[in-house]
């Protein structure tokens, strides 16, 4: 199996611009960050939190998976597992 070497921050910055999400602001405000911040967890690997990593996948429309080790359910077998439920989507919506 292929050793994905992408870090997070430009997996991050790789799944915003597939998305057609040009402006880092853009995802940066509902994921209730700066852009500075934005631009510093996709260019320095900067730490976030869990809920940041949480609202980064709602936003993404992508799992937590799929951010922190770059896989669509390979290491679970089911992205499910780690994908945000609906009622979970609500709770944290902006």
């Amino acid at each position: 199996r292929m050793v994905n070497m992408e870090t997070i921050g430009q997996r991050i910055r790789r799944l915003r611009l597939e998305r057609g999400i040009k402006r880092q602001a853009e995802l940066a405000a509902p994921c209730r960050m700066t852009q500075s911040t934005l631009s510093d967890i996709e260019s320095k690997n900067q730490e976030f939190s869990a809920t940041t990593l949480m609202l980064l996948s709602k936003e993404l429309d992508v799992s937590i998976e799929e951010i922190m080790y770059g896989t669509k359910g390979e290491i679970l077998g089911q992205s499910e597992l780690i994908r945000f439920p609906e009622k979970h989507k609500q709770r944290i919506a902006v």
